[in-house]
Order: structure tokens, then C-alpha cells, then sequence
């Protein structure tokens, strides 16, 4: 069996992110990663109250459509 490991935002209630685009972004990419870790396995408790968090701060839908849109608008970052 495959061990899936969730963003904290959903195994820890506590969880919080700050409010940067950094942290927008972050929240977007662990809302995407939590929909494709359903898609493998049953998701954590928590799953629901993450989903909250990041819809509350990104200001739109957690579904995954929605997520992939605001994705889709986050400038893309070229070299390192």
C-alpha cells in the first residue's frame, strides 16, 4: 500500500495560512493536491475543514475546477 501524505491544512485543525499571495498560492496548490490524493484514497477526517480554509482565503470555491482556475492566473515563475 502507498502511503498518501495530505497537506497539514488537512490532518491539523490548528492550521492556519497567512495571507501573502505566497500563501495564496500555497493553499491553491494544496487544494489541488488534496483532490488527486481522493482520487487514491479515502481522504483525512479533516478533508471537509481544510477545504473551508482555503475557499475562505482564496475567496472562491474549493472545487477542483475552481482551484484550477485560480492556478491558472498565479504568474508563472521562470529560472531559479
Amino acid at each position: 500500500m502507498t502511503l498518501i501524505i495530505y497537506p497539514e491544512v488537512f490532518t491539523n485543525k490548528k492550521f492556519q495560512y497567512g495571507k501573502t499571495e505566497k500563501d495564496k498560492h500555497l493553499a491553491c496548490a494544496d487544494g489541488l493536491m488534496g483532490w488527486g490524493n481522493c482520487h487514491i484514497q479515502t481522504p483525512p477526517e479533516d478533508f471537509g475543514t481544510g477545504m473551508v480554509k482555503i475557499s475562505q482565503l482564496l475567496g472562491i470555491s474549493a472545487s477542483p475546477e475552481a482551484l484550477m482556475e485560480y492556478a491558472d492566473q498565479i504568474p508563472k515563475v521562470t529560472g531559479a
